[in-house]
Order: C-alpha cells, then structure tokens, then sequence
C-alpha cells in the first residue's frame, strides 16, 4: 500500500499526510509538494502551486485647499483656494488591472469634482472581485466684503476680512480659512430662507428644523459679529432696527448645517 505525504513551501508553510492539503493559505504563491512512497520504499514526487491573492480594497486619500493646520480636509472654500479637487481611488491587492465606477458616472481612477457631496467608487479588478468606498466632499463661502472680494480668516478667535493676497501670510502663521464657528466636517447647504432682502426693520428667518444648539450671528463686511441670538424656532424674527445701512452676513448655525447669507441692511 502507498503512502502520501506533502510539504508546503513559499507563502504557506506546513506539512502532512494524505491526500488532501486543504486549509488556510496565506496571501502570496505557495508550492504543495507531494511524495508518494510505496511498499518497496520507491518515491515519486511532484509540485502544484496555489495563488492567493490579497484582499482587494480601496481607499482615496484626503484633499487639502492650503496648509493641512489652516483648514478642513476634503472642503472646498468658495472665494479662497482651488475651485476643485482631483481625487484619487488607490486599490491596493486583487489582480490588475482595475476598473472604476464612480457615483457621477465617471470611470477613471481620478476624476475632477467642483461641488460638495457624496463621491462613491466601485474597483472592479480582472478577476471581478469587487469592493467600494466613498468621500464627502464639503464647501464653505469665505467671501467677505462690500462685493464679496474680501476672504475671512480666523485669528485668535476674532474674524478677520482682508484681500486674498494677504490670506497665505496668516495661514502660515497659524490663523484658519473662514469663520472661527467650529463647523462641522458636513455640507453647508441647507433649505434657508431669509426675508426680505433688502430688509430694513425685521429679518425672518425660516429653516426645516431647529437642532441643538442652533445659532444665528451677523457680521458685517469687516467681519465683526455685531448680533447674535439663540435659533429657538423654524421661523424666527431678527431685528435689524438699530444697525447702520450696508451688507451684513449672517452665519446660520443648526446642527450639522452651517449657512451663510448675505443681507442688505436699507
């Protein structure tokens, strides 16, 4: 009667007798190699290869607008900084070459995108294991000014606006991009209406819903908050009585959400 054994090389290393060298195998190539010996000690062997390929997975990386300390990762600042991203799928493992689907019906590996929202891909390798991932893509305004040609910026806790060209200089001195609100890392579009603007006596400010903590600040053009009060309800009174004519901007703090709109005080 014969007797079988193997040894496992390479990726995956074990041994054993029998006919069956099933089990776990580790991530690479590993060589089974059999030898059969029979009743008169007379050997035959012979080698197989089993290929495992690594995981197929997917990740795109963080975008920045300016130096990584000074803003939000993946936020685009309207009015300040690069009017898109170029954002890259990196998959890693599977079997190249890959293929890409991407919730805006791309099919590239990096695709150009202006405008917050969701990114969702889809890598396909030539094998057809699949595996997706996705990135938010967030904007904030940053536009301050008589005609909005002005960037906000943070420093020290107090909001500055000056011309664009002096904006890299207090980035590099440790002031952020925009407001000194902590805004949450989520799109700022939310349905916000404010009336009339033009105003002159009484602002009303009108939202879907109030959420903890909600907030209404106005500022004007130098970027100084001159009012500020708790947002209590979906439709909401500001009084404009006592300010000065000119434009004002008002940060609408509501949970997840931060607005800001521009209102004309006549």
């Amino acid at each position: 009667m014969s007797a079988i054994s193997y040894s496992i090389s390479g990726a995956t290393i074990r041994s054993g007798n029998g006919n069956d060298a099933s089990g776990n195998f580790n991530a690479g190539v590993s060589t089974i190699t059999w030898t059969v010996t029979d009743i008169h000690d007379n050997q035959s062997t012979v080698s197989n290869t089993v290929t495992l390929n690594t995981p197929l997975t997917v990740s795109i990386p963080d975008v920045y607008a300016a130096n990584q300390s000074a803003v939000d990762k993946n936020t685009l600042y309207i009015g300040y900084g690069p009017s898109s991203f170029t954002i890259t799928a990196t998959p890693n493992g599977g079997t190249a070459p890959y293929t890409y689907n991407w919730s805006n019906g791309q099919s590239s590996a990096a695709i150009v995108v202006n405008q917050a929202g969701n990114y969702n891909v889809i890598v396909t390798d030539a094998l057809g294991c699949q595996t997706s991932t996705s990135i938010a893509i967030n904007a904030i305004n940053v536009q301050c000014g008589n005609s909005g040609n002005k960037v906000m910026v943070c420093h020290n806790g107090n909001e500055l606006c000056i011309s664009a060209s002096a904006v890299q200089a207090h980035l590099n001195h440790g002031d952020k991009l925009g407001s000194c609100y902590n805004t949450p890392a989520t799109s700022i579009f939310e349905n916000v209406v404010v009336y009339p603007n033009p105003v002159e006596t009484v602002l009303n400010v009108k939202v879907d819903k109030v959420y903890d903590k909600a907030e209404l600040a106005l500022y004007n053009i130098l970027a100084r908050k001159v009012k500020s009060e708790p947002l209590i309800t979906t439709m909401q009174q500001m009084s404009m009585t006592n300010l000065i004519k000119g434009v004002y901007f008002l940060h609408i703090k509501n949970g997840k959400h931060y607005t800001i709109k521009a209102i004309v005080k006549k």
